[in-house]
């Protein structure tokens, strides 16, 4: 879940990105009537609330909001096949097929549910993601219960599955879970 989460994190900022580049550009723009890049000298400064901006400066954010947003969003897929190889792996520690649920998006809580022994049912608590606070407090006790759930399957102890609410511990506990051997 948390994967999504960043990824679609990644994405806006992808699309919206460059917006704050282009706003001295657009207020310029306002100001003066449409203008040619061409008509513009190279070191000419843009007037922006922020102060005097350079084209070579606009140029540099834009650069570096781009870098940003490819290592987001390689950092992103990172996180998102190594969750999916550690379900992986716990849906055949568990013998629950298909194993290869693990790499689509929702029907690998699908997968979660048939390790957890849960009731598909309960997929219908992923709806309350739309409501704006209550929703992701819902997700979370979601989530934990059902980390909690596949922690008993695997004899480990409930309370560490429930851990898994945590950002970054949960990348931990999904290793653990995968890669420890069965007590």
């Amino acid at each position: 879940m948390k994967v999504k989460v960043i990824f679609i994190f990644c994405l806006l900022f992808l699309v919206f990105g460059n917006c704050f580049a282009d706003y001295a550009a657009i207020q310029d723009q306002a100001q003066a009537g449409p203008v040619l890049l061409s008509q513009k000298s190279p070191g000419a400064k843009i007037s922006s609330p922020y102060g005097e901006v350079t084209e070579k400066e606009k140029v540099a954010f834009a650069v570096a909001s781009g870098v940003a947003a490819i290592f987001m969003l390689f950092f992103a897929l990172a996180i998102y096949i190594y969750s999916a190889i550690c379900l992986q792996f716990i849906a055949k520690k568990t013998n629950t097929t298909p194993a290869w649920l693990s790499w689509i998006p929702i029907a690998n809580i699908f997968l979660m549910c048939k390790i957890a022994n849960v009731s598909f049912w309960w997929l219908l608590i992923l709806f309350a993601a739309w409501i704006p606070v209550i929703g992701a407090i819902i997700l979370a006790v979601f989530f934990g219960y059902l980390w909690y759930k596949i922690a008993l399957v695997l004899k480990k102890p409930g309370w560490v599955g429930a851990l898994c609410v945590l950002p970054l511990v949960n990348l931990v506990i999904m290793g653990y879970f995968a890669f420890s051997s069965e007590q």
